[in-house]
């Protein structure tokens, strides 16, 4: 018992050291915003017609003073079962590498460069362009699985975590209804029946004509 006051007492010191070394949460770095836009604009909600095709941009934007991206590593997801995706178009950026994978209802992108490249302005990446398969709605969601947008400021290399970024997409039938194959002989076999049935009067009538003195 008599041993209990310096272990408490050394346990406390420690404690103390501890969060004198934390960080204060004042002094972490912001992370930047990612977002889904079209022409620049950021998007929320999209309404499309089924089977037709829209583009998404992937935008990285407010990167802290003094700092600049020098990698990321971001994943968009969707419903495979109402949209496709036919192409994720990386923006070619001197002295960046970057890497695309995908499979239904979901793409990895992945950039990175040296700290003296590093990007310190608001720009889009990639362009995702998608295709709208049936009627329904579907929740798109961009996110940073991890701390995987690397700022540096030329010195440094912080890890930060941004916010997911949604887009709720809201896929109708078109005006007219959906195309769909017909059969074009069905279709004109009222017409070629008519055309007949003409054909057939007119040779009537004249064949009486004939018969008349």
């Amino acid at each position: 018992m008599k041993k209990t006051g310096p272990i408490l007492a050394t346990m406390l010191v420690a404690l103390c050291v501890l969060g004198a070394m934390s960080p204060a949460s004042g002094n972490l770095l912001q992370a930047p915003e990612i977002s889904l836009e079209m022409n620049g604009v950021p998007v929320t909600t999209l309404n499309v017609a089924v089977c037709s095709k829209f583009t998404l941009e992937f935008w990285i934007r407010d990167i802290p003073d003094g700092w600049g991206v020098v990698a990321f590593d971001i994943v968009i997801t969707w419903n495979h079962n109402l949209i496709e995706l036919l192409e994720a178009d990386p923006v070619e950026r001197e002295g960046w590498t970057s890497a695309v994978s995908q499979g239904p209802g979901f793409a990895k992108v992945k950039f990175f460069t040296v700290v003296e490249n590093r990007w310190i302005g608001n720009a889009t990446w990639v362009l995702f362009t998608f295709h709208c398969l049936g009627e329904g709605t579907d929740l798109m969601v961009l996110e940073s699985p991890g701390d995987s947008i690397l700022l540096s400021n030329g010195v440094d290399i912080d890890p930060t975590l941004p916010e997911p970024c949604e887009v709720t997409v809201h896929q109708f039938k078109a005006v007219g209804g959906v195309v769909v194959p017909v059969d074009k002989l069905a279709v004109l076999s009222p017409y070629l029946a008519l055309i007949g049935l003409v054909g057939v009067v007119t040779v009537a009538v004249a064949a009486t004509r004939r018969r008349k003195p």
